[in-house]
């Protein structure tokens, strides 16, 4: 009988109980009425740092450790009320239908209270920052999508799992830093010059930016341009009761204008959601000057939304989506274009920093460190699987026609 060295054999079974140790499950996202998918739904165990997020069509893939299966799976999304699960069978899919929230009243007379100065409570929810957002430096893992088409025709995407590394509580001139961990860039030829020279290079830097590293600039350049309006309906996110205050400009000279609206927990005064849509002017005031040697570019349509999730205590950028449209005209020829750009970032875990886990000469600068790739499995990218198939036929399509472009 042979007999293997004592490391040997340690190193078997070690590596054997590590092959063990991860489990898959594979699940859809239901709307209980109408049996529509949702998307954005937080799928994640009971008081775990890791998570996923259903994708478009309900669909996610989530890779998570045994030990995991000891607790329940928990399904939040944003209109829907939470459910708790527990998980025996990973053989098949999964379906899991949420029930939609009704929102509640809030008292009379607090609103009334409330709503003679909705300014003051957004301010004072502005304050609160510092001790409800984490002030130590914090690492997130996560996955980062870029879609970009031209006249409704895909033209480019770049998908990425990013590190994104705060400098939450230190001082840095350099502010975040974010490491590409594995990239991958499917491109339609005949585009994907326009996309090159008018996309964001910095796309993943604008959807990552959250409280943890200080106020996002959604408000434009003044806040005391804007006018609070407080809804007499308390929405139900995750359970808690949360504050709907609206924004608006207070006129029309308001540069980068943005309507939109604030989710404020009632128990802890945080932050919790973010959306708005620029104002067709709004929009063509970030875009009116980045214009590049014949090509005129002017925005239509900006769009974003923002949700936090609550770790340990602390609030956290749980995932990010703005939507950019812009049109872009040779003065040359007078054609015209219309590039849409979606960018969708996804907090999938949250890990413990020194705030030295990234060096500054390893960050990324911008999305061109995506390689380009021509096959797509699958498995390849587990939890972060976000590319739909219909979107993936359309660019490898071979009889993809070549329509006229501003970049002739």
């Amino acid at each position: 009988m042979t007999k293997f060295p004592l490391f040997l054999t340690i190193l078997l079974l070690t590596f054997n109980s590590f092959s063990q140790n991860f489990k898959t499950l594979k699940g859809k996202i239901l709307d209980s009425s109408s049996e529509k998918p949702i998307e954005g739904a937080l799928i994640q165990f009971a008081d775990k740092s890791q998570g996923i997020i259903s994708n478009q069509n309900g669909d996610f893939t989530f890779k998570f450790p045994t030990n995991h299966l000891d607790t329940s799976l928990v399904i939040k999304a944003f209109g829907y009320e939470s459910r708790v699960d527990f998980i025996e069978n990973l053989d098949s899919t999964l379906i899991f239908k949420m029930n939609p929230v009704l929102n509640t009243k809030l008292n009379a007379d607090k609103f009334l209270k409330m709503n003679q100065n909705p300014k003051f409570w957004v301010l004072n929810a502005l304050s609160e920052i510092p001790k409800l957002y984490p002030v130590n430096p914090t690492l997130l893992l996560g996955f980062y999508k870029e879609t970009s088409s031209l006249n409704n025709e895909s033209a480019q995407i770049k998908e990425t799992i990013i590190k994104v590394e705060r400098a939450t509580g230190t001082t840095s001139e350099f502010g975040d830093k974010i490491k590409l961990v594995k990239g991958r860039t499917i491109e339609n030829q005949f585009n994907v010059n326009v996309i090159r020279k008018h996309g964001f290079k910095n796309g993943f830097d604008i959807v990552t930016k959250s409280f943890e590293s200080g106020i996002p600039e959604f408000f434009g350049e003044e806040l005391e341009n804007y006018q609070f309006e407080l809804d007499s309906n308390l929405c139900n996110i995750d359970g808690r009761a949360n504050y709907i205050f609206s924004f608006s400009p207070e006129n029309k000279k308001v540069k980068a204008a943005r309507n939109g609206k604030l989710f404020i927990d009632t128990l802890t005064n945080a932050i919790v959601r973010i959306q708005y849509i620029m104002t067709e002017k709004g929009a063509n005031d970030v875009f009116k000057d980045n214009s590049l040697s014949n090509i005129k570019k002017s925005g239509k349509e900006v769009e974003l939304t923002s949700n936090y999730r609550l770790h340990k205590g602390k609030w956290f950028l749980s995932d990010s989506k703005l939507k950019i449209v812009t049109e872009l005209e040779n003065a040359l020829n007078g054609l015209k274009v219309e590039h849409n750009l979606e960018l969708r970032y996804v907090t999938t875990d949250i890990l413990k920093t020194n705030g030295r886990t990234i060096n500054y000469d390893e960050a990324m600068i911008d999305t061109e460190n995506c390689k380009k790739v021509k096959l797509f499995d699958e498995k390849f990218w587990q939890n972060y699987n976000f590319v739909f198939p219909e979107i993936i036929t359309l660019i490898k399509d071979k009889n993809f026609k070549n329509n006229e472009t501003v970049s002739r």
